[in-house]
């Protein structure tokens, strides 16, 4: 039996999912976490470039 966590693959950045959608269609509120957890990635990621750019100003 193969199912997405078990075949789930690791990056630079973590563990990456397969992009097959079941989260999407079984999350129970009908939130497309894979849009959330995109948004979250990519404000962690601003506020990282923030903090390095002030440390490089100093």
């Amino acid at each position: 039996m193969t199912s997405s966590a078990a075949t789930a693959v690791r990056d630079k950045d973590g563990l990456s999912a397969l992009v097959c959608g079941r989260c999407v269609t079984w999350y129970p509120v009908g939130i497309d976490i894979t849009e959330e957890a995109a948004a979250l990635h990519d404000e962690l990621a601003d506020r990282l470039r923030r903090e390095k750019q002030k440390e490089t100003e100093r």
